[in-house]
């Protein structure tokens, strides 16, 4: 499977960034169909739906959330882990390369004023800072925030981050969900970082995945709502897509294996066209357009 880190914090130091990124993308990379690649059949099958044939997804999510979770507990993450009521995909705790900066109440609030200006949102800035300097020493001074250093006071030294991850392969909606529960655990001060891992777009990996009738979520419907402005967390953005589309590939399954949807012999006619008809993993009938 192909992984692109999108976006990371700038607030958090490179090393530790990229030794948590890199940890993401390599369970990322292991979710294999065929030898070492990730190789999706995007057939379009269908299902009966009484009067007619409507899409039908043959491809199971649970393969891909599945292998994920099996690929971090091996890197030592916790899988399914429940902080103040809130069940998350993953959580590991990591070293922070470098100490981080924190601000006094005093020194916030100087740097809120220092800072307003222009079009800049106090209460954002506000909540950010305290969020990430006053309750927090792991954090790197942003830019912007670097002319005014001197507020600042170094960490003695560099602590533990505590990162949660949520992987999506749902719609939109699930999407903002997650990244919520992310963010609220984040605000109570049980995360310090987010990794959100969901498909690339819509052309080359959910509707080659799933049915576009499925409506599977990526990252290029967040960016159209904008979702960044919804989060006050600091989050490392993961994309994941297939290696390759081939018709011949065969499909996933909800058990980790991969399948040939298996012929009955049958056939079905909607508003006169002819199907045939085949059963899938789980030995539900799907049908094929003839």
């Amino acid at each position: 499977m192909k992984a692109e880190v999108l976006r990371v914090p700038e607030e958090l130091d490179k090393d530790t960034c990229e030794l948590v990124a890199g940890e993401i993308v390599e369970a990322l990379g292991k979710i294999v169909t065929k030898g070492d690649r990730f190789v999706i059949n995007d057939t379009l099958w269908y299902k009966n739906n009484g009067k007619k044939a409507t899409p039908t997804a043959v491809n199971s999510a649970k393969y891909i959330t599945r292998g994920v979770a099996k690929q971090i507990k091996s890197l030592g993450w916790t899988t399914e882990m429940t902080l103040a009521e809130q069940t998350i995909d993953g959580y590991k705790e990591f070293e922070v390369h470098k100490a981080g900066y924190t601000l006094s109440k005093d020194s916030t609030l100087s740097l809120v004023r220092e800072s307003w200006e222009g079009d800049s949102y106090p209460p954002n800035l506000m909540a950010n800072l305290y969020e990430l300097h006053y309750k927090r020493s792991v954090f790197q001074p942003s830019r912007e925030s670097q002319r005014n250093i001197d507020l600042f006071r170094k960490a003695n030294e560099a602590g533990r981050l505590r990162v949660g991850l949520e992987f999506e392969t749902g719609n939109i909606a699930s999407s903002f969900r997650a990244l919520s529960k992310l963010d609220t655990l984040f605000r109570e001060n049980f995360l310090d970082v987010g990794v959100f891992v969901t498909s690339l777009d819509k052309s080359s990996t959910a509707t080659r995945i799933w049915p576009a009738s499925n409506r599977n979520g990526s990252f290029e419907e967040l960016l159209a709502r904008s979702f960044r402005g919804n989060v006050l967390l600091p989050l490392i953005e993961v994309a994941f897509s297939p290696d390759e589309i081939r018709s011949d590939a065969r499909y996933l399954a909800k058990d980790g294996s991969t399948y040939e949807p298996n012929p009955t012999g049958e056939m079905r006619t909607f508003q006169g066209k002819k199907y045939a008809v085949f059963n899938d993993s789980d030995g539900l009938e799907i049908l094929k357009p003839l």
